[in-house]
């Protein structure tokens, strides 16, 4: 509840609601590939350039909801936002929701990563979804995504994808998710059992040696 805390020689300077943040809850912290900072907070997004300007986005400038849990930078530079009532893609200087068509219903986005293959996922309310890479000349608009439930029963909180290329996802009360090869495998705290607080997983790192 203090804002946004930065660190730099070896002092500590917030940046909170009197500097133009929508919130001092934040939830959600981002670079982009021109240095600029995306902030998600519980009453909505900010961008703070490199000169310290701040920009707030709320449900009233196009968000679906104003909380903000995830946002996430695509390779080709796309700029994605989770929030509690769905996903958005940044378009210029607006952002626009992907539609009933998408196959991703509204609700919370936790989590969002795409994978070596190109195939862009997302941690949801409703479970893990997946919307496959799909080839130029493929059918459908440049930039459309196409989503399919991969798993669903349980919220997906965290996304990892390591330098294997296999993808991690933590769940709440299902354990811990691995799909490789085509096949999705569960981790249990307990064998055979399920539904219990251990196997809430909300937090993934890859550690490489």
């Amino acid at each position: 509840d203090r804002g946004l805390l930065r660190w730099r020689g070896g002092e500590i300077t917030p940046v909170s609601t009197r500097d133009g943040l929508p919130s001092d809850w934040v939830r959600a912290i981002l670079e982009d590939r021109s240095g600029a900072l995306w902030i998600g907070t519980t009453e909505g997004l900010a961008r703070r350039d490199r000169n310290g300007r701040v920009r707030a986005w709320r449900r009233e400038d196009g968000l679906p909801d104003s909380y903000v849990r995830v946002v996430y930078e695509d390779g080709d530079g796309t700029l994605w936002v989770g929030t509690n009532g769905g996903l958005v893609r940044r378009q210029g200087d607006r952002f626009v929701g992907l539609g009933a068509t998408s196959g991703l219903p509204p609700g919370r986005i936790f989590a969002m990563v795409r994978d070596h293959d190109g195939s862009l996922w997302v941690g949801a309310q409703g479970g893990l979804y997946r919307s496959p890479h799909r080839p130029p000349g493929a059918p459908g608009a440049p930039g459309e995504e196409r989503f399919e439930l991969v798993q669903g029963g349980a919220q997906v909180f965290a996304l990892l994808v390591d330098h294997n290329g296999t993808l991690w996802a933590g769940t709440e009360r299902a354990g811990l998710l691995r799909f490789r090869d085509g096949r999705l495998t569960r981790f249990l705290h307990r064998p055979g059992g399920s539904g219990r607080s251990e196997e809430h997983t909300s937090e993934l790192q890859s550690h490489h040696d």
